[in-house]
């Protein structure tokens, strides 16, 4: 599918921002790509890094990791729970799940 946008037809904000002028005629795939490489290259590598050093150490001394979220984010953080407990063998809660079990 190609997004092909008259200026008119572009959201006000990104207008506003000078952004939207280069996606006419361009795919929406193309497009997603470059938006997902302009937020990748805003995260900062450090913190992800010291996100994992703490979750190791977290896993050696024992220590339990609690997810809480709201409404959608509620499935993620069940869904996370999973993920910490198989792939890191971290002992991890969310309470939307299973409140008996905490």
């Amino acid at each position: 599918m190609i997004i092909r946008r008259e200026k008119g037809e572009i959201p006000k904000d990104r207008q506003e921002r000078g952004e939207g002028k280069e996606m006419v005629g361009v795919s929406a795939s193309e497009e997603y790509m470059r938006e997902a490489v302009e937020i990748a290259g805003k995260i900062d590598a450090g913190q992800i890094d010291e996100m994992a050093r703490e979750l190791g150490e977290l896993r050696e001394r024992g220590g339990r990791l609690f997810l809480l979220g709201v409404g959608g984010s509620a499935a993620n953080c069940s869904h996370a729970v999973n993920d910490f407990r198989k792939i890191c063998n971290i002992e991890t809660y969310t309470p939307v799940d299973n409140v008996s079990e905490l």
